[in-house]
């Protein structure tokens, strides 16, 4: 066949020869490396590395000195957090209180953010005891400090003047059902999103969030279903 004489390395002066064995060995190498550590924590490691490099690469500079686009967006973010003061003055406790919760998303909510991401899980409910925590006017128990960032969620849902969306991060079972809960009931695909955090697990074990998957399919019966 005609093509094959191109593959003829007789005809390549002797370097190139050299060059093209050099490239198919190398090529054959990299395949043979992705096939062996494929689904293993060594590739997971390795693409990890390169993910974080392009993000680093992206925060910079981009051409002539303009900044690039990933530096614009990060512009517009911000983020709100509870510090170490902050949890040492709750007491330290196991669940995060709801009602404070409400405070950071109510500031972002009438700060008119866009969209709101929560890094946490809100599929368990708060069965803490009344307790009074800092800047609470009064003692209050789990469940009602679930009721009252439900309230506020629920506000934000049904408010037709509001430009705010909501992420919540949803909990998957092995069996790629959703963990139903108080707050998932809340979730309409208008107002408030569902999405799974993954966690990487690499060699080197940093466990960062790196990859949000709103694309996760799960199963409710005997549907298959995206999570958006």
């Amino acid at each position: 066949m005609k093509f094959l004489k191109y593959l003829d390395i007789r005809q390549f002066a002797k370097t190139n020869r050299y060059y093209f064995i050099f490239n198919i060995v190398i090529g054959l190498c990299a395949l043979l490396f992705f096939v062996v550590t494929r689904d293993t924590p060594m590739q997971q490691n390795l693409i990890n590395v390169l993910f974080d490099q392009d993000i680093y690469l992206r925060s910079g500079m981009g051409e002539l000195g303009r900044e690039c686009d990933a530096k614009i967006a990060a512009k517009d973010i911000v983020v709100l957090s509870f510090d170490d003061e902050s949890i040492k003055d709750f007491g330290r406790p196991n669940i995060t209180p709801r009602n404070k919760i409400a405070d950071l998303i109510r500031f972002a909510y009438e700060g008119g953010a866009s969209v709101i991401v929560l890094d946490m899980a809100l599929s368990e409910p708060d069965n803490s005891a009344s307790v009074l925590l800092s800047g609470d006017s009064v003692p209050m128990t789990g469940k009602e400090r679930d009721q009252e960032l439900f309230k506020l969620l629920d506000k934000i849902k049904n408010d037709d003047t509001s430009v705010t969306k909501i992420l919540l991060a949803t909990d998957i079972h092995n069996d790629m059902t959703v963990k139903e809960g108080e707050f998932a009931a809340l979730i309409d695909n208008k107002k408030i999103y569902a999405a799974v955090p993954k966690v990487s697990e690499s060699l080197i074990n940093d466990r960062r969030v790196r990859f949000w998957l709103p694309y996760m399919e799960t199963i409710k019966g005997d549907e298959k279903k995206i999570l958006w």
